[in-house]
């Protein structure tokens, strides 16, 4: 084998090319294979050893060792300087990989900004060039100094655009006014920050969109962040109400739909401000906070929904600015008993005599709560319109399912009967329309019609052996 290797070396270099770089391509393919399962960043630099370096080396021993080109050739000294550039380039990716890219969360490491690397990586790679042309093909570094100097100051001025968004976001690092992550508002643009680039800062809109504002674009603009120093952004509604709703009365009822929305924070607690006399209305300003800003927009959705329910239930006008239209006083009783008159309990308790005395009609969104369980109210409701859960806590102090009540359902039935507060929770499951009825009344009428009672009676007892058998059955595995 040694007589072999001094009397034909390119048969010996040829072998290693042929055969030790296939089998070095497969284990590297392997353990690449092995770390992208792992999600593992050290698999993208791997990568690049395995397609352009490796390829590379062996390119540079067929020339150099299989071929005998001289060494000072221009074909060796090309490929030469192609392995030391892409080794260096590649090193440093290695070294990125292992020191930030597996930086546990909160570090120092994972908190350097990526395009702070990235400089400081084409820096070393500039600084191996330099010294590859000096030692490969004796360039003077002084020489090459000199020359850069004077092609810098054309290259600046082609390029000065680029150049300031690069120094701009420079600038942007060590001041850190946002990082990825934040949620800012630049240049009319809005949205969440996914990455700082060499040129620019992208961002994902609330729309979905990605958008690209240049660095120098972000250092001549103020630039808002909304996720600093918390991430609890708050929402302001104006509102008005009719003059003949006292104030106070206004404000305690916008208050109570503002806290019971899902998203609404109660720390601090929703407010609600009069903020000036319109032409035909209390001007008001309701004031929330929420967890992030882009949780601002649904949670704000579902605030002013919650607030004209709540304003119907409570018989607040929010009166229209050019005119209000009225209904007829003459025509919303008959209207009501003629829906009244569809229900079958109420058929047969109204008889022919109209609309019950003192019933008026409630609105409920869904999700709303229309009796919470221990509510020491008495107040009999009948469904209209939508459906309604009954829930009560099981022993666990989970809440659990009752029953589903629909058009027809009687709601306080339990209270009115026994005349504790209420041993369950009614939750409207879609948007629920109901009638409150006169208590006295309606016990009135039933004790004319005995069948009718019994009937109501049992349906009372039913829905109290549910609730029972919830609140001491044992919790479904």
């Amino acid at each position: 084998m040694n007589d072999l290797a001094h009397q034909d070396p390119w048969l010996v270099w040829s072998l290693v090319v042929a055969l030790g770089v296939p089998a070095l391509a497969v284990v590297l393919g392997e353990v690449i294979a092995r770390l992208e399962r792992r999600g593992r960043a050290l698999a993208l630099p791997l990568r690049a050893v395995r397609s352009v370096l490796l390829p590379l080396v062996a390119l540079q021993i067929l020339l150099d060792r299989a071929a005998g080109l001289p060494s000072d050739g221009v074909a060796v000294r090309l490929v030469t300087t192609a392995v030391l550039v892409v080794g260096i380039w590649v090193a440093l990716a290695i070294l990125s990989a292992v020191v930030f890219g597996e930086a546990p969360a909160g570090s120092w490491r994972a908190r350097v900004p990526r395009l702070l690397r990235d400089l400081v990586m084409v820096g070393f790679v500039l600084m191996g060039a330099a010294i590859v042309l000096s030692a490969v093909w004796g360039v003077e570094l002084a020489g090459l100094a000199t020359a850069l100097g004077l092609g810098s100051i054309v290259i600046g001025l082609a390029l000065q655009d680029t150049l300031g968004s690069i120094m701009s976001g420079i600038a942007l690092l060590s001041e850190r006014p946002f990082s990825e992550g934040d949620w800012i508002g630049v240049d009319g643009v809005e949205g969440h920050v996914v990455e700082m680039n060499w040129r620019a800062v992208r961002i994902v809109t609330r729309e979905g969109n990605l958008i690209a504002v240049p660095h120098l674009v972000v250092a001549q603009q103020t630039v808002h962040n909304f996720s600093r120093p918390t991430e609890s952004e708050m929402e302001k509604i104006p509102i008005g109400f009719a003059y003949d709703h006292p104030p106070n009365h206004v404000k305690a009822v916008i208050s109570a739909a503002a806290r019971e929305t899902p998203g609404v924070l109660a720390d601090p607690a929703p407010q609600v401000w009069v903020t000036g006399y319109g032409d035909s209305s209390i001007d008001y300003e309701v004031r929330f906070w929420t967890g992030s800003v882009e949780a601002s927009v649904p949670v704000r959705e579902q605030v002013l929904t919650r607030i004209w329910y709540a304003a119907q239930r409570a018989g607040l006008e929010i009166p229209f600015p050019i005119r209000t239209l009225i209904q007829s006083e003459d025509e919303a009783p008959d209207e009501l008993g003629d829906r009244l008159a569809t229900v079958p309990i109420l058929a047969q308790t109204l008889g022919d005599g109209g609309p019950p005395t003192g019933a008026s009609l409630e609105h409920f969104g869904a999700g709303e709560r229309i009796v919470t369980e221990g509510d020491l109210a008495r107040r009999l409701l009948l469904v209209l319109a939508g459906s309604a859960e009954v829930t009560c806590l099981g022993p666990d102090g989970v809440p659990r399912a009752v029953e589903t009540l629909n058009r027809g359902a009687l709601v306080g039935i339990a209270t009115l009967y026994s005349g504790r507060p209420s041993p369950c929770t009614v939750t409207a499951r879609t948007d629920v329309e109901a009638v409150v009825l006169d208590t006295g009344g309606f016990i009135a009428a039933l004790e004319s019609r005995p069948a009718l009672a019994r009937e109501i009676s049992a349906m009372a007892e039913n829905r109290r052996e549910a609730i029972e058998e919830a609140r001491t059955s044992a919790p479904v595995a």
